[in-house]
């Protein structure tokens, strides 16, 4: 599975400009953020753009084609006088596209919705990057940078955290995509490392009782953490 994101415009095309912030910033930025999100998942990931370059429209939609990328999401903010969050599909669109982005609209709109900003709906729109991608695509657009208001919450780094956070969220129940698994001998790394270290003379009781749905000793456990403190933690 690979999902290809685009932040919107970059280099000397800065988007919307208004209240002191740029379109391409905010984009970038949102976009890395969800990025790093996503390496939680068994998920590729690619970038129309990692820094602050030109980048034309059909470049975009050939980057994402020629990785064979399952989804395209492409990052943007909104301006022109209004407020709150909509998103985009192309009009000629698959069944599995608008399933897709009334999926991830929900998410993030769940978000803005939170915080006193309307849902503008999920649309449809003749978009160049959602017309010359080859695979599902939908465009977000997060709030309006010309509002006082809306620039306001995308100005703080938290709030385009919890963006990214909620378009990652969208993404993985759309795609129904799976936690990164992780290594089942790790805990019996950590047992062997205290052993080597003397923090406990035996491996095999911890091995055996420090796993979910098991519990431990409140003696060994007052032990362990006596012997850790006195190696690495006392004055």
């Amino acid at each position: 599975m690979i999902v290809c994101i685009d932040p919107g415009h970059g280099g000397t095309d800065p988007g919307g400009c208004s209240n002191g912030l740029r379109e391409k910033d905010l984009t970038l930025d949102i976009s890395l953020k969800l990025n790093n999100l996503l390496k939680n998942y068994e998920v590729d990931t690619i970038l129309t753009r990692d820094k602050d370059i030109d980048i034309g429209l059909s470049q975009r939609a050939n980057i994402a084609n020629s990785a064979n990328a399952d989804f395209f999401i492409s990052i943007h903010v909104n301006a022109g006088g209004g407020s709150g969050f909509e998103s985009y599909r192309h009009p000629a669109a698959s069944d599995k596209t608008a399933s897709i982005q009334a999926i991830i609209h929900r998410t993030i709109a769940n978000l803005y919705e939170s915080n006193n900003f309307i849902d503008r709906g999920e649309k449809t729109k003749n978009l160049a990057v959602l017309r010359e991608t080859k695979m599902p695509a939908i465009l977000v657009e997060n709030l309006f940078i010309d509002s006082v208001k809306d620039a306001n919450f995308l100005r703080e780094e938290n709030n385009r955290q919890a963006i990214a956070q909620s378009i990652c969220n969208g993404i993985v129940q759309a795609l129904e995509l799976k936690k990164q698994k992780t290594e089942n001998n790790s805990l019996d790394t950590v047992i062997d490392a205290f052993v080597k270290a003397g923090i406990i003379s035996s491996s095999e009781y911890w091995k055996q009782n420090a796993a979910q749905g098991k519990q431990c000793d409140g003696e060994y456990v007052a032990t362990l953490l006596q012997r850790i403190y006195e190696k690495y933690l006392k004055p």
